[in-house]
């Protein structure tokens, strides 16, 4: 979140020797953000409910596993899986293990 005017100057802007945290330059201007804002924007609560679930648990998880925790049926099942994916793609979570389940196959997901 851009805090400040859209007039602002460089003279407007504090003293740096470099790129503050939480802070970036775009030509003149710097932008400060709100992370406390920004984070939940970026981040989907279903995949911090899946990252506390596997922290909690302590052992690998599958997506049907997960699901049960959260109590979660129907086709609200394909989105935890949908965000799982997303997690293990982004090298948050990787597959631990693999087991054959009815001609497919169900992967348990841990911590990398």
């Amino acid at each position: 979140m851009y805090r400040g005017s859209s007039d602002a100057t460089p003279s407007d802007c504090p003293p740096s020797d470099g790129r503050a945290e939480g802070a970036a330059s775009v030509g003149d201007e710097q932008r400060q953000f709100d992370w406390a804002v920004l984070v939940p924007r970026l981040v989907h609560p279903v995949q911090v409910a899946v990252i506390e679930a596997l922290s909690r648990v302590g052992r690998p998880l599958s997506a049907t596993e997960m699901s049960r925790l959260f109590g979660v049926k129907g086709w609200y099942v394909g989105i935890v899986a949908y965000h799982i994916g997303k997690l293990a793609e982004a090298g948050v979570i990787e597959v631990k293990d693999r087991r054959p389940v009815r001609g497919a196959e169900e992967r348990f997901y841990f911590f990398s």
